[in-house]
């Protein structure tokens, strides 16, 4: 019995000794979690269609397509937040027992959607038939990030450290998400269902502020990450990034 107590305490103090990274050492902490993304103002969401003539009537357009064609756009402003996983890893060197400084590369899911679902218009085509157009789910705007957070960490007490610094973003995927229908179905329109966000700018910036604890290596870590740069690339809507990330990750010093 007095053994066993002798190893747990052993174990013990081992344990709490890696709770928080020792001065002079990196480390690499892998992570994933879940991030709430929405936008500082309502961003419009825009999508085409254009109408052919019913099915078996294609081919008398084809040679003069240009004149024959009716097109039409729809836009929505009223935006609501999305959420998305986010994951990566995170490097560090600890200064002081106080002071460190990180950054690392994340993969992050943002963007908004938009409250579309049961939406309905009717629609004219060439051959003056009517049709009702249908928006059968809210429209998703999927934006994939890789971001690259730096920031300084400041330990208030054992474990316990406040975060805050800058983050680049790097847009790697723009799309839109829309599902459609037409009553009847014969097809009579062509519409954008999942189309490339020519509007969304590359390159961003922002803020991110938080709080991390450790606990025997592992790390709760809660961001909110303040935009800085408009997403439209024309600045129309003024609409930035906002978002609020939590993640689990282990820590691993070197």
């Amino acid at each position: 019995m007095k053994k066993t107590l002798i190893v747990a305490a052993a174990l013990l103090g081992a344990l709490t000794a890696n709770a928080q990274q020792p001065v002079g050492k990196f480390s690499i902490t892998p992570k994933f979690g879940f991030s709430n993304n929405y936008t500082s103002r309502d961003m419009p969401a825009s999508f085409y269609y254009a109408t052919l003539g019913p099915i078996g009537e294609y081919e008398p357009y084809i040679y003069n397509i240009e004149s024959n064609i009716t097109a039409g756009s729809f836009t929505f402003y009223n935006s609501k937040s999305k959420t998305g996983i986010t994951f990566g890893a995170e490097a560090q060197y600890q200064f002081t027992k106080v002071f460190a400084l990180s950054g690392g590369v994340m993969y992050t899911q943002k963007g908004a959607t938009y409250d579309t679902k049961g939406f309905s218009t009717n629609l004219t085509n060439l051959k003056g038939n009517t049709y009702k157009y249908n928006i059968d789910e809210d429209i998703k705007l999927k934006l994939d990030y890789l971001t690259i957070p730096i920031l300084a960490n400041v330990y208030v007490a054992k474990g316990l450290a406040l975060k805050a610094g800058i983050q680049p973003e790097i847009a790697i995927n723009k799309k839109m998400q829309i599902q459609t229908s037409i009553t009847p179905s014969d097809n009579p329109f062509i519409t954008s269902t999942n189309s490339d966000v020519k509007n969304v700018s590359t390159f961003g910036l922002s803020i991110p502020i938080g709080i991390s604890y450790e606990y025997h290596n592992f790390v709760a870590d809660a961001r909110y990450n303040l935009g800085l740069t408009n997403i439209e690339k024309e600045k129309a809507s003024g609409a930035k990034h906002q978002n609020i990330a939590i993640t689990i990750g282990y820590k691993i010093i070197l």
